[in-house]
């Protein structure tokens, strides 16, 4: 399995969804619920204010 399909997979579901895993170790099917959490904000968006404002003017002096 690559990260892509991995997370293609996991976009089908929702924070608090219930999925069950299949994952062999040493040789052992084993299986695991696992309850999904809200996603972790990692991305930011900063945008450039085409006019200046108060606060700006300040910071900057």
């Amino acid at each position: 399995m690559t990260p892509t399909h991995l997370e293609r997979l996991l976009a089908r579901h929702r924070a608090g969804d219930v999925l069950r895993l299949h994952v062999f170790r040493r040789d052992e099917l084993m299986e695991f619920s696992l309850r999904l959490g809200d996603p972790v904000r990692d991305r930011h968006h900063l945008q450039l204010l085409r006019q200046p404002n108060r606060l700006r003017e300040e910071w900057l002096q």
